[in-house]
Order: structure tokens, then C-alpha cells, then sequence
């Protein structure tokens, strides 16, 4: 239980940084989402140059990025399993307050995780508005024939922002609105099964 405390501080302090980092991205990206139309077509430049630094930004860190949410991951799911088998198991050979102890530490994980996942998916949402908005009628209106070419040209180029999932070259596959009851699911699964036949 010891190396599940660890791995559970180590677990925390990934969700928390990993979660400031999702939410810093959709912050950045809601700004782009602004009423007055005249504002975005004379900014519009601006935008999907800030918005190619991003990806490009997330891109020069991607291996490191792709692994941290990976262990995060795998770790939130292990320190879960194991706590809630902790509380479950041996509440009668531990006493209470290390039983309510391993119980809330189940919890706040489970809570944690949907949080960070869900958060996750803001931020696919918001970068696929984003993409959308920037191919609005609105926006190519008073744009001339090589103008508005070069514009979607430039538009269709841009990557959506996305987080993936796997190990240094390896990927796994990645993380998106739907990812949530994907993974929560299986952390799920993976507790009844070792609860049952154990």
C-alpha cells in the first residue's frame, strides 16, 4: 500500500498540472470567440497565427506531453483499483479511519479523473469551434477571389489541437470529448473485476 500512496501523491500533482495546462489552452481559445464580427475579420490573421504557435508549441513537447498524460492516466487508475479494494477488502482488519481514509481517497480520484477528462473535452470542443468559426460566410465576405483562396488554404492547413495518449514514439490514441466514459469505464471495470475474484 505504501508504493500506492506514492504513486497516488505522484497521481495528483500530474492531474493537477496536466488539468492547468487543458485549461490555460481553452481559455486561450475562448478568446478567439467574440460576438462582433467586424473585431474578428480585423484580428483574424492574428488569431491563426497565435493558434499555428500553439500546435507548434504542443507539438516541440509532445513526447513529454503524450507521457505524462499516459502515466497520469495508468496511475489515477491504479492508485483507484487499489484504494477501493483497500476500503472494500480489509475494513475489517484495518481500523476505521484508514478504511474512511483509503474510501475518500477512492472518491476524490474518481472525482479527479472525470474533472481532468472532462476537461479534455472542453478544450477538443472549443478547438473544433474555433476551426469552424474561422471558415464562417461572414469572414470571407469583401475577401477577393485570391484573397479568400489563399484564406481557406490557410484555414484547412491548420491541425486541430490534440492530446494523445502513449509512450516516448509509441501512441496509443487519443483523447477526446468521448474519451471520458471510455476510460472512466474501464477504471471501472478493472475495480469489479479485482473486487470479485479476489
Amino acid at each position: 500500500m505504501y508504493e500506492t500512496e506514492r504513486i497516488l501523491f505522484y497521481t495528483v500533482v500530474i492531474f493537477i498540472t496536466w488539468g492547468k495546462l487543458v485549461v490555460s489552452i481553452t481559455v486561450q481559445l475562448d478568446k478567439f470567440f467574440v460576438t462582433n464580427l467586424t473585431e474578428i475579420k480585423a484580428g483574424i490573421w492574428d488569431d491563426i497565427r497565435f493558434y499555428n504557435r500553439l500546435v507548434i508549441l504542443l507539438d516541440l513537447i509532445e513526447i513529454q506531453l503524450k507521457t505524462t498524460v499516459t502515466l497520469s492516466i495508468v496511475g489515477g487508475g491504479v492508485s483507484a483499483v487499489c484504494t477501493t479494494f483497500a476500503a472494500v477488502k480489509f475494513h475489517a482488519i484495518y481500523p476505521w479511519l484508514m478504511t474512511a481514509f483509503y474510501s475518500s481517497v477512492s472518491v476524490f480520484l474518481f472525482s479527479l479523473g472525470l474533472i481532468c477528462l472532462g476537461l479534455i473535452g472542453m478544450c477538443d470542443e472549443s478547438c473544433g469551434g474555433l476551426l469552424d468559426r474561422f471558415k464562417m460566410e461572414g469572414l470571407l465576405l469583401g475577401m477577393n477571389g485570391k484573397g479568400r483562396k489563399l484564406y481557406l488554404a490557410e484555414v484547412k492547413s491548420l491541425r486541430r489541437i490534440r492530446f494523445l495518449v502513449g509512450i516516448g514514439r509509441l501512441q496509443f490514441g487519443v483523447l477526446s470529448k468521448s474519451s471520458k466514459s471510455d476510460v472512466m469505464g474501464s477504471i471501472v471495470d478493472e475495480t469489479i473485476n479485482m473486487l470479485t475474484t479476489s
